[in-house]
């Protein structure tokens, strides 16, 4: 045809458009694929002669939808007609693609159009291929026939949700919602679990429901075995014809007689029986470790995790996949009996104030620690607080200077007496705490509950007095890093740690980070009189309040031009040295200039006045990590 169509008339005469039709007789419209029925009579008579042999009508019909019967045509299973739009319309049936059956049979069923592939017979009811069920005793016994062979399976249930529903019925309990691993899924959308993708789950009416299934057993040779990509089961390629046999059975490529017991793999066993070979296949739950790392036993089914070799160092064995630290700062791994390790590397971090770089115990790298609280007083009864509150508190008195108001667990107080006319220092300081009092004078002597020590005394595991360098230290190991530190004439510290935050009271302030509420009185109330502030923590007894130099005279010695002013400029200026460079970045040096100037402008009969306060600078500096060589700032 396709040469003749070359001829104008040929292709466009209406008698082409006949070979869809049926012969004259019936005038029934047909589909193109009866059209090779009338090949041979165009190759045979012209266009003219086929118009008069080709005559006729549509054959007319009543009952839209209804199948029609016509003798001759229906009589082909592989055609159907039906009544549409008053007229019989033919159509052939498709076949479907039976690519990867290999039990194709040869004799298909006698009311079948088109071949089949092999199903089979189970409990006295014959399954097409490719049909699934359930025992109806027992939910989770499942089975499956795929070209004559059933395989029979006990499902494995996952639940992951901390509380399933069971349903009646269904094997396996469910999880509510279908909104799973971040997606929302449709009903009866299958998709693979989220930890194991061997796991099949399925949403249905608003339920998640998985399991682990055993694949089909394939019915064909190994070496046309396949899995597709993105699949999890096996299959065949390709197909084979057939014949049935009633009383043996085709599996792979081999007949077996009634009777007989097939093993394909150490997973399954097979029997034949009635034509079908029937498989209970075992279902393995997944190892705990990667699919690259199973070791399958001959004999055993399921796979096992390969058995990882141990890492010896010294004189310790690490188990395969095993992380520690070794040296401080050495991530180390043991990987199938090889050590990696890789060091760590520290990063530059820059402290908030009030907090610095320190190393804790098995830690590689230092980190950010909140500063110990300091609280001060140096000579001219100069107080500091431990928020860095400062004020003056002269005259020979005796002074709560920290006490626990949480507590009441501990205290310190001070005496102080005159050292000239116009300057006061610490003469006693008293410590106390549980049932010891401890008594610090002048010389570097102490006294502990009244009676005379000598130094070092040590009461394990509370306490010790120690006589460190140039200062007697106490050092109260019960009370979470509380220590006093004096130097028997100009400069006295109290240190806390945090564990006392906000817990304190006394002429040391409460210790809460902030300067602005520390003169409070013993009930707690702020005041702003410093008069009152000192009254309210005073001790016991009479206060002698000794004559100083007056306002006007300090004023006088320091007014610009004046050798006061010029000493105290040139002294003070010492704190830009290049020895409190790093230090000065850190913490505010400000209070520790203005202690210069007012010690150097009261130093009215020369001296070296301005030592105490770069002094104090310097321990200041020491606790934020910077070791300063303060001699050096105070010869230069």
């Amino acid at each position: 045809m396709a040469a003749n169509c070359e001829d104008e008339e040929m292709c466009g005469s209406p008698l082409v458009k006949t070979f869809f039709k049926l012969p004259v007789a019936y005038g029934i419209t047909m589909k193109r694929t009866l059209v090779a029925v009338f090949v041979p009579l165009v190759l045979l008579i012209t266009p003219t002669q086929a118009s008069k042999m080709l005559q006729g009508s549509d054959k007319q019909c009543v009952g839209e939808g209804e199948s029609v019967s016509i003798p001759g045509i229906t009589d082909d299973p592989c055609i159907e007609c039906f009544c549409r739009r008053g007229r019989v319309e033919c159509k052939r049936a498709r076949c479907g693609s039976l690519d990867g059956c290999h039990a194709v049979l040869y004799d298909r069923p006698p009311d079948s159009c088109c071949d089949v592939c092999k199903g089979c017979q189970y409990n006295d009811t014959h399954y097409p291929s490719g049909a699934e069920w359930t025992d109806h005793s027992d939910p989770c016994m499942r089975l499956k026939c795929d070209a004559g062979v059933v395989t029979r399976s006990r499902d494995k249930c996952y639940v992951d949700c901390d509380h399933p529903v069971h349903l009646p019925g269904e094997c396996c309990p469910s999880c509510s919602g279908c909104f799973y691993d971040g997606v929302d899924r449709l009903n009866g959308e299958t998709f693979p679990h989220r930890s194991h993708p061997d796991v099949e789950c399925t949403c249905k009416a608003g339920q998640v429901t998985c399991s682990h299934r055993a694949c089909p057993v394939p019915n064909c040779p190994d070496d046309t075995v396949y899995t597709p990509k993105g699949d999890r089961c096996p299959k065949c390629k390709g197909a084979r014809k057939i014949f049935d046999l009633s009383t043996s059975c085709y599996f792979a490529k081999r007949v077996f007689a009634q009777g007989t017991i097939i093993q394909p793999d150490d997973c399954t066993s097979c029997t034949c029986w009635a034509g079908t070979v029937l498989c209970d296949r075992e279902v393995c739950p997944p190892p705990p470790c990667d699919v690259t790392e199973y070791v399958y036993t001959k004999g055993s089914c399921c796979p096992q995790c390969k058995q990882q070799r141990v890492c010896a160092y010294g004189n310790k064995t690490y188990p395969a996949g095993h992380h520690w630290v070794m040296d401080g700062c050495q991530q180390c791994r043991c990987d199938d009996g090889v050590m990696y390790c890789s060091r760590q590397t520290c990063p530059d971090v820059q402290c908030p104030s009030g907090h610095s770089l320190k190393y804790r115990a098995g830690a590689c790298c230092p980190q950010c620690v909140k500063d110990d609280a300091v609280c001060t007083v140096t000579t001219g009864s100069r107080h500091t607080t431990f928020d860095g509150y400062v004020f003056n508190a002269p005259g020979k008195c005796r002074y709560h200077l920290v006490r626990d108001c949480a507590g009441d667990s501990l205290y310190v107080k001070i005496r102080n007496s005159p050292r000239t006319t116009d300057e006061f220092w610490t003469e006693l300081v008293t410590v106390g705490f549980a049932n010891y009092t401890v008594h610090l004078y002048r010389g570097m002597l102490a006294r502990v509950n009244e009676r005379k020590v000598r130094l070092p005394h040590v009461v394990p595991p509370h306490f010790a007095v120690q006589h460190i360098g140039n200062s007697l230290v106490i050092n109260a190991y019960d009370y979470h890093g509380f220590k006093v530190i004096w130097d028997g004439q100009s400069r006295l510290e109290v240190t806390v740690s945090k564990a006392y935050k906000n817990k304190l009271c006394g002429l040391c302030g409460n210790n809460n980070g902030d300067p602005g509420d520390d003169m409070a009185d013993k009930l707690g109330r702020h005041v702003t009189s410093p008069a009152r502030f000192l009254a309210s923590w005073r001790v016991l007894g009479v206060c002698h309040r000794q004559r100083g130099p007056r306002t006007a005279d300090l004023i006088s010695a320091c007014a610009p031009g004046t050798p006061g002013a010029v000493r105290a400029e040139k002294v003070c200026g010492k704190f830009l040295h290049r020895e409190f460079a790093a230090c000065s970045a850190r913490i505010d040096i400000l209070p520790y200039i203005s202690m210069c100037l007012y010690d150097s402008c009261r130093c009215v009969h020369g001296g070296e006045c301005h030592v105490r306060s770069i002094k104090s600078l310097a321990r200041r500096c020491s606790r934020a990590g910077f070791h300063v060589q303060w001699w050096r700032v105070a010869a230069g």
